[in-house]
């Protein structure tokens, strides 16, 4: 996994994550059973819960936003799968924070592949 970090402070961090998997190993999944995956995963390691989820696109590849909040920090992002590449566009936060700032950083990003 690789991620690259635009935005970090105490409150409020915006990163780009990528997981580069073998070629031809998503190969017949299902995309919406590895954004479930991922989503569960996040969620019951850093005791979060799923607030919000629908699906989306992101040049033209099918993707899920999502909402994960916990009792200090909450994550919001958007998934996507490129090929054998996942993708994940995200901007953590505490209660206190505005998140109109979160929500142009996901509008913003755009793939380049």
């Amino acid at each position: 996994m690789s991620v690259w970090e635009y935005l970090a402070s105490t409150d409020l961090d915006y990163n780009v994550a990528m997981w580069q998997y073998p070629a031809g190993s998503t190969t017949g999944m299902a995309a919406a059973a590895i954004y479930d995956g991922t989503i569960t995963g996040m969620d019951s390691t850093n005791h979060l819960t799923l607030s919000t989820q629908t699906d989306n696109s992101l040049n033209g590849h099918a993707g899920r936003a999502f909402t994960l909040s916990g009792a200090s920090y909450a994550l919001q992002g958007e998934l996507v799968l490129v090929g054998d590449n996942l993708y994940m566009v995200y901007g953590t936060y505490a209660p206190t924070v505005d998140t109109a700032g979160v929500t142009a950083f996901l509008a913003d990003f755009q793939l380049t592949t």
